[in-house]
């Protein structure tokens, strides 16, 4: 039926192999396929030369040529193989039978560059790299999905080195990396999706969807380039790290606490002004080697892209040193005022001092909530309903009188609401960093 072809051209058809071979034998043709989902979205993709040989070659897809379109290179994989139908099978592995369908299969051990609709062990092969076993998945989140990455009881090191991670490590039967060159080869085939499964030590299990994913070649450090639209419970974790958020230069501490920390805010002797608007808030200000505040949208960016602490130093003028430490700590995006979310256990000698602010949006002078407290305290901060904390206020010499208001550099929990600290550190942590002290 392939052969001779099938359907009724005022329905669904096909017109036949030998009439395809034919067709394409008598001049030089090109190819265009069009595609069209449920939401009636269209893509397209055309090839400049197709050839296709004859039913003593098994209708072998001979040529391609090159690619154009916006559906992606799908049929490259293809060329060379012949022509599969369930009674003729050149794949070596049933795959018409596997797909229920026919096609030109491959004749590796895997019928396609994506995983069936059963889970377990196949071969895998895309253009650009060479055939390699894969792990497929059925149970999480439906049919087609190939394993890149799982870990579930830490048996093999993660600590690797580049080589390692381009070619891949670990066992299927284990703990595993394909590796990041099957992964640009899989991404850049044509368009995926990125499934993130998560299961605390409670047994809570959560999960990321994003419904665009690819990575680039070595040449771009494989890259990730693309990231779509997020769904799911976990939150969205790896959006920080898509091409196109802007580095910025950080300050590093390892004296005070132990390795890790990132310097978000310093003060110790009153040069830099905190007394600022909403804009300088948010981009940051000040000068690394002196004092500054690295600004609401990094440390947004930094705190969502993965589990963070906080520490806060303190110091007085009589040089007596305290600490503020949280086990958790994010503040939220521009569109929430960077809410201070989630802060976490306090441990410490300090007092909890930012406790009293959980919940509290971000206030400046110029962008407040209902009241305006940054012009009574003289500052920025996550103010909720007055402070218990008030670290970006004015810069005063210690104890100061109540005439001038609540709006000294203080902490109450130490020194009270009319103590202005000599010196100020906070800095952040991703949480994992605790392993290494």
């Amino acid at each position: 039926m392939y052969k001779e072809g099938f359907g009724d051209l005022s329905s669904e058809f096909f017109i036949g192999l030998d009439k395809l071979h034919a067709i394409v034998s008598n001049r030089a043709h090109e190819l265009y396929v069009y595609l069209e989902d449920y939401d009636g979205q269209s893509r397209y993709a055309r090839y400049d030369d197709f050839i296709i040989s004859s039913a003593n070659q098994g209708y072998q897809l001979q040529k391609l040529g090159t690619y154009s379109g916006d559906a992606g290179d799908a049929l490259r994989w293809h060329e060379g193989n012949q022509f599969s139908t369930f009674d003729t099978d050149h794949s070596t592995q049933d795959c018409a039978v596997q797909r229920m369908g026919a096609y030109w299969y491959g004749t590796s051990d895997g019928c396609t560059e994506s995983c069936p609709q059963w889970e377990g062990l196949y071969t895998i092969q895309v253009p650009g790299a060479k055939p390699f076993k894969a792990l497929c998945d059925s149970t999480l989140a439906g049919d087609g999905w190939l394993i890149i990455a799982r870990r579930f009881d830490g048996s093999v090191n993660f600590y690797r080195n580049w080589t390692m991670y381009k070619e891949g490590f670990g066992d299927l039967s284990s703990e595993f990396f394909i590796g990041l060159e099957n992964l640009h080869a899989i991404t850049a085939s044509q368009a995926h999706e990125l499934y993130v499964y998560l299961e605390d030590f409670d047994g809570n299990k959560r999960y990321a969807s994003y419904d665009g994913f690819a990575i680039s070649s070595e040449n771009d450090f494989y890259k990730l380039q693309i990231l779509g639209a997020y769904s799911g419970d976990a939150g969205d974790g790896l959006r920080f790290h898509v091409d196109g958020a802007k580095p910025f230069k950080a300050l590093c501490d390892s004296t005070l606490a132990g390795d890790g920390w990132l310097i978000i805010a310093r003060r110790f002797d009153g040069s830099v002004n905190f007394y600022r608007n909403w804009t300088m808030y948010k981009e940051g200000f000040g000068d690394l080697s002196s004092e500054f505040f690295i600004g609401l949208e990094n440390l947004h960016a930094i705190t969502a892209s993965q589990a963070h602490e906080l520490y806060v130093y303190l110091e007085d003028f009589d040089g007596n040193k305290r600490y503020a430490n949280y086990d958790g700590f994010v503040i939220s995006s521009e569109i929430d005022s960077y809410k201070l979310q989630i802060l976490g256990a306090y441990s410490g000698d300090a007092g909890d001092g930012l406790r009293f602010h959980v919940d509290g949006k971000f206030a400046t002078f110029d962008k407040f909530n209902s009241i305006d407290y940054a012009v009574d305290y003289r500052g920025g901060w996550w103010y909720n309903k007055g402070w218990k904390s008030n670290l970006f206020g004015a810069y005063m010499s210690g104890e100061f009188n109540s005439a001038h208001g609540y709006c000294g550099m203080a902490w109450s929990f130490w020194r009270g609401f009319y103590y202005s600290y000599k010196n100020i550190q906070m800095m952040v942590r991703p949480k994992c960093n605790r392993l290494q002290d």
